[in-house]
């Protein structure tokens, strides 16, 4: 691990480094179950937690990642708005790349 120059206004002190060790990264993945695949069997993550099948926590050392499934709407009732949109809730069946 590289330790910090503390003589350097713009770097971490020793403290601050050892207090920041979790980074978590949020990816949005088509298929949650195939990313938990590839992340554990694949790269070693270990898994967190899987409460639903859009969502799922890994961790390996310090990076925490969160898979999630593209969402609807938080209130449930329209697609999201991203064109095109891939997700199920939309209606259109059809996934283009």
């Amino acid at each position: 691990m590289l330790e910090p120059d503390e003589s350097d206004p713009g770097t971490l002190s020793s403290k601050e480094a050892r207090q920041m060790v979790t980074v978590s990264v949020r990816y949005i993945v088509d298929d949650v179950d195939a990313a938990i695949g590839f992340y554990r069997d694949d790269l070693g993550f270990t898994e967190i937690m899987h409460p639903a099948p859009a969502f799922a926590m890994m961790s390996l050392g310090d990076l925490r990642l969160v898979l999630s499934a593209p969402a609807a709407d938080p209130a449930g009732d329209r697609p999201c708005r991203t064109a095109p949109c891939r997700h199920p809730a939309a209606g259109t069946g059809s996934r283009s790349r």
